[in-house]
């Protein structure tokens, strides 16, 4: 027979252990696509830019759904249908952020693209530009209404460095013309054997 202070010791041991496996899938189903478990962690508009490519990177056969202004671009708004952690998210985000720190947003048909993407190929950069042709996209209009709100710029090329948009075509052959351009992206984790 079993002791009385042991009974007891028991029966907590086992109604600890069933609180704590309760409250593990309780969190695992918890439903993370409401705003207020995303305000905090990306609230900050680079993040959300950095979101976006992510999705444009990774889900680039998923149309951008259409949201209120000033609503947070959460996985869930950007149209990502899984439920996914915000910390989770964040390490998604910057792995393709070091995938890819340096991103294009251009037009197939735009001189100022073309030019901007012909500058870059001459600095045989390391990881290549993800380029994003906005023109053979579906949601063109929506995606240059996030692109504006997010990084100011409603022009394109618009040229993200590491979450950043360091500007369009002048910018960057500014920045050639007085030798910044290589040291800029360098100091965003590029590579750079040129230019050639």
């Amino acid at each position: 027979m079993i002791q009385p202070k042991k009974l007891f010791l028991y029966l907590a041991a086992a109604i600890s252990c069933f609180l704590v496996i309760q409250l593990g899938l309780k969190a695992q189903t918890r439903d993370y696509r409401s705003a207020k478990h995303w305000s905090a962690l990306i609230n900050d508009p680079t993040l959300q830019l950095k979101g976006l490519i992510h999705v444009l990177k990774h889900y680039p056969d998923q149309p951008l759904p259409e949201v209120e202004d000033g609503t947070l671009l959460s996985p869930h708004a950007l149209g990502v249908e899984e439920v996914i952690r915000p910390s989770e998210w964040i390490r998604r985000v910057m792995a393709t952020e070091k995938e890819t720190p340096l991103v294009v947003f251009s037009k197939t048909y735009c001189p100022y693209s073309k030019s901007a993407k012909n500058l870059l190929a001459r600095y045989d950069i390391d990881p290549k530009p993800f380029i994003v042709e906005t023109n053979l996209r579906n949601d063109t209009l929506l995606l240059k209404k996030y692109l504006t709100r997010l990084t100011g710029r409603a022009t394109v090329p618009n040229i993200i460095l590491n979450g950043r948009s360091i500007g369009g075509s002048d910018d960057i052959y500014s920045m050639a013309n007085t030798h910044d351009l290589k040291p800029r992206l360098e100091e965003g984790g590029l590579v750079v054997r040129g230019p050639a």
